[in-house]
């Protein structure tokens, strides 16, 4: 009664696959060239972006920006809170102080 089920069509490989390589070395070659053409400031090691480019980061990120625990300095004060959001030119942090953002002297997403 059982029937033999037909054979699944395999192709025949005549040529070695090594794509793997070839991406992984384009990867390489183009993450070297960038770094060439972007010159970024660096303090004490580490490269730092610009404070517009931070607080764009953590509102445009695919998670959730309430909550974000963050360190930033403005010209009076340096601020360890957390973010509530954005609202024009200022940002709300969770100790309920609305700050500018062109008083933000620099600021850091803490891990």
């Amino acid at each position: 009664m059982r029937k033999k089920l037909p054979g699944i069509y395999q192709a025949p490989l005549n040529k070695k696959v090594d794509h793997n390589k070839d991406v992984f070395y384009s990867f390489r070659s183009s993450k070297e060239q960038n770094q060439n053409l972007a010159p970024t400031r660096e303090v004490f090691g580490k490269e730092e972006n610009s404070v517009q480019e931070e607080i764009d980061r953590v509102f445009h990120s695919t998670r959730h920006s309430f909550n974000i625990p963050v360190t930033f300095t403005t010209k009076e004060k340096t601020y360890h809170t957390k973010l509530i959001g954005k609202a024009g030119n200022y940002i709300l942090t969770r100790d309920e102080e609305e700050v500018n953002i062109d008083d933000i002297l620099t600021f850091h997403i803490e891990k």
